[in-house]
C-alpha cells in the first residue's frame, strides 16, 4: 500500500524538522541504495517498503517522530534487532514509519539492588556480557546473539535458563515508553500498571519502549552442556527418534529446572534418543563462553544475523496436543 504525495511530503517535511541537525537519521524510498543501507530487511522472500526509517538518539525525537506519523495517519514500528522472520520490524507491509533503535545503548547497574538499566536497541549478545562484566549477572533469553532486546523482552523470549528464571519478559521491572500519542511515560508494577500488563506481551501494539529495567540473577559458575547430533539419513528413520523425544518433553519427572546429573540419568536421555543421536557432554566454567557455545552449536554465532530468503513455522506443544505415535510413523 502506497502512500499519497501529499502524505509522503507532509511526512518528510516533519521528519526533516525534527533531524534538522542529523539529516543522516532519516531515510526514505528515494534516498539511493535505500533497501540495503536503511529498510535492511531481515527476510527477503518478503519484500516490505517503509515510508520512512529513522535512527534517533533521544527518546524526545522518538516522541516527535510518532507524532509526525500520526499526523500523516502512517503506522509506526519500532525495530530493536530487525530479526523478525516476517518483517514485521518493517510493519510486515508497506507504508510504516520504522523507528530504528540502534543508537539506543545506555546500560547502567545497580549493585545494591541488582537491577539493570539499558537501551531498548541493545542486542541480546551484547546485554550479556554488559551484564556479566558488571556484576557477573544474568538474565533468561534466547541463544541468537543478534536479536534485538526490544522485541525480545516484550513478546516472551525463551532460552536455556528459562526453565530455571522464565522468559525474558519475566525479568522486567520496569520500562520507558513513548505511547501511540508521543506521550513519554513510564511504566511499573506500581506505576502504571495496566499499561505495563500490556507492555509485557503485547508492546508494538501500545507503544515504543525505549528503555528497560531489569532484575538480574548470578551468572551461573559453571554449566554441564549436554548436546546432541542427530545422524543424517532418510526422514523416516527419525520417526522412533522423534518420538523418544516427545516422550521425554511429557514426562512428568521432568523437573522445570532439570539442574542435576542425577535428574538426568534418571530421565535416561541418553539411551531413549540413542537410536539416531550421539551425545557429547562437557563442561564450562565461563558463563559468556556458555552462551556463546549456545550460538555457536545453532550455527548462530555466523550466519544469526544474515538476511536472506526463508520460511519459518512454529510448533508449540502441550501435554494434549503431542502428535501421536501413528501420526509420527505416517
Amino acid at each position: 500500500m502506497g502512500n499519497s504525495p501529499s502524505t509522503s511530503s507532509a511526512l518528510q517535511t516533519c521528519l526533516n524538522g525534527v533531524f534538522a541537525n542529523n539529516r543522516g537519521a532519516v531515510s526514505y524510498p528515494s534516498d539511493p541504495f535505500y533497501q540495503l543501507n536503511a529498510v535492511k530487511p531481515y527476510n527477503l522472500d518478503i519484500p516490505v517498503t517503509p515510508a520512512a526509517v529513522v535512527r534517533p538518539t533521544t527518546t524526545e525525537d522518538v516522541s516527535k517522530v510518532v507524532q509526525c506519523a500520526v499526523a500523516s495517519g502512517l503506522k509506526v514500528q519500532p525495530r530493536s534487532g530487525g530479526h523478525s522472520y516476517a518483517n514485521y520490524c518493517l510493519g510486515g507491509q508497506d507504508g510504516a514509519v520504522v523507528v530504528d533503535l540502534v543508537n539506543f545503548q545506555k546500560f547502567e547497574m545497580n549493585t545494591s539492588t541488582w537491577f539493570a538499566t539499558f537501551g531498548a536497541g541493545t542486542l541480546l549478545g551484547d546485554l550479556t556480557e554488559r551484564l556479566y562484566t558488571n556484576g557477573q549477572r544474568a538474565i533468561a533469553h534466547g541463544t541468537c546473539p543478534q536479536v534485538g532486546s526490544g522485541g525480545h523482552l516484550t513478546i516472551g523470549g525463551l532460552g536455556p535458563l528459562s526453565r530455571q528464571y522464565g522468559a525474558a519478559l519475566d525479568h522486567v521491572e520496569e520500562v520507558e515508553v513513548v505511547l501511540a500519542n508521543g506521550t513519554i511515560t513510564r511504566a511499573s508494577e506500581s506505576k502504571n500498571s495496566d499499561l505495563f500488563f500490556a507492555l509485557k506481551g503485547a508492546a508494538a501494539g501500545f507503544g515504543i519502549i525505549t528503555e528497560f529495567v531489569v532484575h538480574t540473577e548470578p551468572a551461573p559458575p559453571s554449566t554441564v552442556n549436554y548436546a546432541y547430533h542427530i545422524q543424517l539419513g532418510k526422514k523416516s528413520s527419525f520417526a522412533n527418534t522423534f518420538a523418544a523425544w516427545q516422550d521425554i518433553i511429557k514426562d512428568p519427572s521432568l523437573d522445570r529446572k532439570l539442574a542435576s546429573q542425577d535428574q538426568y540419568n534418571a530421565l535416561q536421555f541418553e539411551q531413549r534418543l540413542a537410536q539416531n543421536a550421539t551425545v557429547s557432554i562437557h563442561t564450562l566454567d565461563n558463563w559468556l563462553g556458555t552462551v556463546s557455545n549456545w550460538a555457536e552449536n545453532e550455527a548462530l554465532k555466523l550466519i544469526g544475523g544474515i538476511p536472506g530468503p526463508f520460511y519459518s513455522k512454529s510448533l508449540a506443544f502441550t501435554q494434549n496436543t503431542l502428535i501421536p505415535y501413528k501420526g509420527i510413523q505416517d
